[in-house]
């Protein structure tokens, strides 16, 4: 059998249930496509999850998070005793002089020659070796050049705006959500319905419950994703005759 890794011991045990149920030339066959099918579904949801959360991941890396965190860290050097905020002496003041004095520009081509290298040899170029770490950054400063990065918080705003990472104004909480605009939030989570045509007791059953807590429980597909899982479980069982108890190998 084929390993099927992260999912949920009931489920598993549920699909072990129905495929006792056959002939044993199709148990074997049917635990693995109920198995497959289960975890094909987490690994679809699973991206879906990942998709929504990188949104969130790619606003740590932004300005606006820069911004925020560096005035986190600007008050907490504020001295809360004093009304009119005096910043407290961090540095001791000989300490920034000799920093300063360190930080005074200099040429690179202001000190002597080692004679190190052979400046014929240093400009010459080598068109057959090809460095693919260099063509990469020649490539992004290519797409950096045609995409600009933003130069402060507004302008970064402004495209994550029309990007609609951010929300546009007058605020709409569907704002994205336009398929799922007419949906009332119950059937989302109210799914026993999807049920009527399954047995009502078994092994089947057993197993459908389980589906649909799950889907129920899952905000990041839409309402036509859960019922073609539903859906998807009926044809199974019913090519298998699977849906009338009267076919069922009794215990």
């Amino acid at each position: 059998m084929k390993p099927f890794k992260r999912l949920d011991r009931r489920l598993v045990e549920a699909a072990q249930r129905i495929a006792r149920r056959l002939p044993k030339h199709l148990s074997k066959r049917t635990e693995e496509d109920l198995l497959e099918s289960l975890q094909k579904n987490k690994e679809i949801n699973e991206e879906e999850t990942k998709k929504r959360l990188k949104e969130r991941e790619n606003y740590s890396n932004s300005i606006s998070f820069d911004i925020l965190r560096k005035r986190s860290s600007d008050a907490s050097i504020f001295d809360e005793n004093d009304n009119t905020k005096s910043i407290k002496s961090i540095i001791p003041s000989k300490t920034r002089k000799d920093y300063n004095e360190r930080l005074k520009k200099t040429s690179l081509f202001s000190g002597e020659c080692l004679g190190i290298f052979d400046p014929k040899e240093v400009y010459t170029v080598d068109l057959l070796n090809h460095n693919a770490f260099w063509e990469k950054l020649e490539k992004r400063k290519l797409q950096l050049q045609v995409h600009d990065i933003p130069e402060n918080h507004f302008e970064e705003q402004i495209r994550w705006t029309k990007e609609g990472k951010l929300w546009h104004f007058p605020i709409d909480n569907e704002q994205g959500l336009h398929q799922e605009k007419e949906t009332p939030f119950y059937d989302h989570v109210l799914l026993d319905n999807l049920l009527d045509d399954f047995p009502q007791q078994g092994p089947v059953k057993q197993f459908m419950d389980l589906v649909i807590m799950g889907l129920s429980q899952n905000p990041f597909i839409s309402v036509q994703r859960k019922r073609e899982t539903v859906l998807f479980y009926k044809n199974f069982f019913e090519e298998r005759n699977l849906m009338d108890t009267s076919q069922y190998i009794t215990e």
